[in-house]
């Protein structure tokens, strides 16, 4: 359809309907030239959960348009998708803070490893560090709070022992 309203209000039905078969038109329309409508695409691929949207949304991450890239990181984060963890951990650095810290929830989101030592290494970064410490306590849960204070105990910086006092005392 011409009319971007219509093609938003398609992707977010398709998105809600749950039927992997949506992903493949959802995918054409992730370049479409409505940032609207890629925000939407980006959200209905999230919703639906199959990896192989995960290609699409991992170029998403580069969309010029600040919502639709948030969108893209939230779906990223919702997919579990491992291979989206190299690219995340780019954005930890990004000159955009809600993109940083979006990537910090959707490492948190993918879980693994390298996702979680990536986490780990936001505690460093000022803007990121509230973020990350509600992420890894949210990933600790009650039997693994021990292992994440040893990790977070090689780090030696009280401002991380902070962030995470915080975080439990609320």
């Amino acid at each position: 359809d011409d009319d971007p309203e219509v093609r938003v209000e398609a992707a977010h039905a398709l998105g809600a309907l749950g039927d992997p078969r949506a992903v493949v038109p959802l995918v054409g329309r992730a370049r479409d030239e409505s940032p609207d409508v890629r925000q939407a695409v980006y959200g209905a691929l999230g919703a639906l959960g199959d990896p192989r949207a995960s290609a699409a949304l991992v170029q998403a991450l580069r969309d010029e348009n600040q919502s639709a890239r948030l969108a893209a990181i939230a779906a990223l984060g919702r997919l579990g998708a491992p291979r989206a963890v190299e690219p995340l951990v780019d954005l930890l650095r990004d000159r955009d803070a809600r993109a940083a810290r979006a990537a910090v929830v959707a490492l948190g989101a993918i879980g693994g490893a390298a996702a979680r030592a990536a986490v780990v290494q936001a505690l460093g970064i000022s803007e990121l560090r509230e973020t990350a410490a509600e992420v890894l306590v949210g990933l600790a849960g009650a039997e693994r709070t021990e292992e994440l204070g040893r990790e977070l105990a090689t780090l030696r910086d009280p401002d991380h022992v902070t962030a995470l006092a915080a975080v439990l005392a609320r």
